[in-house]
Parts: structure tokens; sequence; C-alpha cells
């Protein structure tokens, strides 16, 4: 007999992360580890803002800081390969300023293009070649402002629709569910979508549209900016809020403007979960080309809807 390796993330490799200051957070991180047996010792006690959104210095001193020692005097850093935050810590960190070289430089290249913008507006039109070299500048000052703002607007329009493409194609050869692939320019509408268990799709910003009667244990997300922006606010129509609300059982989705290629590959995703060798958590880290950026996954990493038994 041959043995193989096992990488399914076990209980005892997970730590909760709770807020002492949000009202219940506690009592649902104890619920959840006694459910999924997790060891008690895996529980660490933040002491933080319950607003949807922290500081960066607040995080670094009340979350950084904390659970790395917490971590390296309980576990050693050996065991644990999963943090779990529960309802009640913050979703957003504010993103850390820029140095004040870096302010000085934007500021001057800024100085730059309005100089040239000015030059070219006097620029005779037939002139077409200063007037090409000068829009060549420009474009090349205002990449290097980006650049230094950390922002890039590149995208993947066509990546990513081949991507659900292939995702689909995937769980339709395996013949574990009956596949829906809607190319309209319009996404589903109420009652088009019964049953719903497995479910990717874009693009209607801020506004969830009610076609789905989830199934226990569904699992999906909307590809769109901002989705996960708040999990409170109950008037909002974020994508991520609203499955929660009518029942999916995990999704994923950013907390501001991640850029289309910073979303888990819904072939690899998709995949990966059906194959049922792996938890949610890993099918999403495998998944996810960026870590540590503005993406969030909502549900139980140890989550496996079509574990193999």
């Amino acid at each position: 007999m041959v043995s193989t390796n096992a990488f399914a993330l076990g209980a005892d490799e997970i730590v909760v992360l709770a807020n002492m200051n949000a009202s219940g957070s506690m009592g649902i991180a104890k619920y959840y580890m006694k459910e999924r047996s997790i060891p008690e010792e895996n529980l660490i006690k933040l002491w933080i803002t319950d607003k949807e959104w922290c500081t960066r210095e607040a995080f670094q001193q009340k979350v950084v800081i904390p659970v790395r020692r917490l971590l390296n005097e309980t576990h050693g850093f050996k065991k644990v390969r999963c943090l779990v935050t529960t309802y009640g810590l913050p979703l957003k960190v504010s993103p850390p300023e820029m140095s004040q070289d870096q302010k000085n430089l934007v500021k001057s290249l800024k100085e730059k293009r309005y100089a040239l913008g000015k030059e070219a507006e006097k620029i005779p039109k037939k002139d077409a070649e200063k007037r090409g070299r000068i829009q060549k500048e420009l474009k090349i000052l205002s990449d290097r402002i980006l650049a230094i703002s950390k922002k890039d607007y590149r995208s993947s329009f066509d990546s990513d629709d081949r991507s659900i493409h292939h995702a689909a194609r995937g769980l339709r050869d395996k013949k574990q569910l009956k596949v829906v692939v809607d190319d309209n320019q319009t996404l589903f509408q109420p009652g088009d979508c019964p049953d719903a268990a497995l479910y990717c799709g874009w693009y209607s910003h801020h506004q969830y549209i009610d076609a789905f009667k989830w199934v226990p244990g569904a699992v999906g997300y909307h590809i769109a900016s901002s989705e996960c922006s708040t999990l409170k606010n109950e008037k909002s129509q974020v994508w991520c809020k609203k499955m929660i609300d009518n029942g999916v059982a995990a999704t994923l989705g950013p907390v501001g403007e991640p850029y289309l290629q910073s979303f888990p590959v819904p072939e690899m995703f998709f995949g990966l979960l059906a194959e049922g060798h792996l938890s949610l958590v890993e099918c999403y880290t495998l998944s996810l080309p960026y870590l540590s950026w503005q993406m969030v996954l909502i549900g139980d990493p140890l989550y496996t809807p079509f574990k193999v038994q």
C-alpha cells in the first residue's frame, strides 16, 4: 500500500480572533470553536474598535503586534495555518500615507504635467509631431504619478470572463451539478436561479439582484468593486452582505477597489472546491492572486461542500 501526504487544514491549526470591545464577538468565537473542536488555547482576545474600519496605526498596534506575540508565545508559529476573525473586528484598514519624499515627488510631477499641458495648448494643430511628443510625455508623467500613489488601472475583463466559462465547463464535465451559463448583457433576474448551489458572475455595482434561491451550503461570489465594503449597513445592497442575508454559506469580495486581477481565479477556485480534497480557505488561498490586499473571505474555513470520504 502506498500512502500519500494529506494537506487538508485541521481544527488545531486554526486560531480564532475575537474583539472584546464588540458585543457578541466572544460568544460567536466560542460557539464556532466548540462546534469545530478548536482547542480553547487557540483563542486570541483583542481590544480594538468595533467599527468596520480602523487606522493603519491601530491595526498595527492592536492587532498585528499582539497576535504575533501571542502566536509566538503559545504556538511558536509551528501549527497555525489559518487565522479566523469573528464578527465585530474591523473589516477594513486605512492605507498607509505616502512619505514626505513621495508627496514632494508627486507634487513636482504634477507641476511638470501642468506645465506640459499648457505648452501643448499653444502648439498649432498642424504640428502633429510636436503635439504627439508632448502627449507621450504627459502619459509617462501620469503613469509615474499613479505608480507612486499605488494605483493601477489595468484590467483583465477577457481573462476573467474566460475563466468563468472554464469553471462552468469543468463543473459540467464532472456531472456533479446542473450548470447554467448566461452570456447575456443583463444579469440573472428574480426567479431565474432556483436551487442555486454555486455562483460566479458580474457586474452590478452595489446592487444585489435577488435572482437566487440558495440551497443550504451554497457558495458563490460576484465580481464587482467594493462588494464587501460593509456587513452591517442594513440599507446596503452590496453583494456579499445580501448573499449572506439571503442564505449562502460562504462568499468573498473586496472592501474597496481591488481591480479584476485581484479576485480569486474562478476556474481554479471552483475547480478545487469541486474536487473535495481541500477546505474552503485552502481553495480560496490557492486561487487568490494577491495576499493581504482588499479581498475578504466570509465563511467557515474548514467547510468542504464536496468532501471526498
